[in-house]
C-alpha cells in the first residue's frame, strides 16, 4: 500500500459499525443521484422545484466539500489520525468547523429533493446521525490534542453552519 493511502486512512471516531452504516448511507444516497438516471422506479414524483433544490444544494455540498478537502490538505483522513496534525481554521473552516460533513449532509439532501423518494429519505436520516456522532467524536479528540487552541476556535466558528 502507498505511503499516502495509509496516511489518508485515520483510526474510526465511533463505533465500526456504526461507522461503516453511516458512510454506507451516504453512499447509497449518491447513487440515488445516478441511479435516478438509469432507474425510473427510484424517483417517486417529478417536481421543477425539486430538481432546481436538489441541483443546487448539490452543488453547494460538493464545493464544501472540495474546499474543505483542499484547506485540509496533507491533514486530509477518513477517521482520526494516526501522527500529529495541525488545527485547520484558515479558508472555509472560518465559516464551518466541519464544511465537508456539512457538504456530505447537502448532497443527502439534494438525492431526497431529486428522488421524494422515502427509502433515500432514511438513508439521508441516518447518514446525519451517524456522521453527526463522528463529528462529535472527533471534537472530543481535537478538544484533547489542541487544548485551548480548539476551545477558542470552537467558540468563535460554529460546528455546522
Amino acid at each position: 500500500m502507498r505511503r499516502d493511502t495509509v496516511r489518508f486512512i485515520g483510526a474510526v471516531p465511533i463505533r465500526p459499525d456504526a461507522y461503516l452504516i453511516g458512510k454506507l448511507s451516504v453512499l447509497a444516497c449518491w447513487a440515488s443521484l445516478v441511479g435516478k438516471h438509469f432507474s425510473p422506479g427510484i424517483v417517486w414524483f417529478r417536481s421543477p422545484g425539486l430538481d432546481v433544490l436538489g441541483a443546487m444544494l448539490l452543488v453547494t455540498g460538493l464545493v464544501l466539500m472540495g474546499a474543505g478537502g483542499v484547506n485540509l490538505g496533507s491533514s486530509l483522513r477518513m477517521g482520526l489520525p494516526k501522527e500529529k496534525t495541525v488545527l485547520r481554521t484558515g479558508g472555509v473552516f472560518r465559516y464551518t468547523r466541519n464544511p465537508m460533513y456539512v457538504g456530505g449532509f447537502l448532497t443527502c439532501l439534494a438525492a431526497v429533493a431529486w428522488t421524494a423518494n422515502p427509502v433515500v429519505f432514511v438513508l439521508a436520516i441516518v447518514a446525519a446521525i451517524v456522521h453527526h456522532r463522528i463529528v462529535l467524536a472527533e471534537e472530543r479528540y481535537l478538544a484533547a490534542e489542541f487544548g485551548d487552541a480548539w476551545t477558542e476556535y470552537s467558540r468563535r466558528v460554529r460546528r455546522y453552519l
